[in-house]
């Protein structure tokens, strides 16, 4: 019930904050070069939004085909993905956020920050025990990255063709 409380006021703060921002700028500067710069950088920020995700994807896949963990690749992505929501909301303190956030020198400091904040959590088969907090880095079962050598389970299939 917490979340859904600060989840509201963050909405309701970033709206009115938006929304004051768009008419200070609007007397200050004009109508026109207000909705210019509004369009123009969400055009700007959708263009390196998709230049930068695909090149996250494509190191995402080269992780993975070599076998390594993708998971702070995939974090960089979640980043660039956020920037890009943030850029399509029409405002100013959003385009600058997203701006910031699709600014390699600041992924690479905020990705390690985000990846230590959700170490304990469940990564890639690393679990707690019984449910508790205690974080324990004992294999819970077969990964991407970790092979156990059973492969008894495997069923060759061809398919039926109609």
């Amino acid at each position: 019930m917490k979340i859904f409380l600060y989840l509201f006021l963050f909405f309701v703060l970033v709206a009115n904050v938006e929304l004051f921002t768009f008419l200070y700028l609007g007397a200050s500067i004009g109508l026109l070069p207000t909705l210019v710069i509004i369009i123009g950088t969400g055009m700007l920020g959708a263009y390196l939004a998709k230049q930068e995700g695909l090149k996250s994807w494509n190191r995402i896949k080269a992780a993975l085909a070599r076998g390594q963990n993708p998971s702070s690749e995939m974090v960089n992505g979640l980043c660039i993905l956020l920037a890009g929501i943030a850029l399509c909301i029409p405002g100013f303190i959003s385009d600058i956020c997203g701006l910031v956030l699709l600014i390699p020198f600041v992924r690479k400091h905020l990705v390690p920050a985000i990846a230590r904040r959700w170490q304990p959590l469940s990564v890639f088969g690393l679990h707690t025990q019984n449910g508790n907090d205690e974080d324990t880095t004992e294999p819970s079962g077969p990964t991407p990255f970790r092979h156990t050598g059973d492969d008894d389970d495997v069923i060759d299939v061809e398919p039926i063709k109609r």
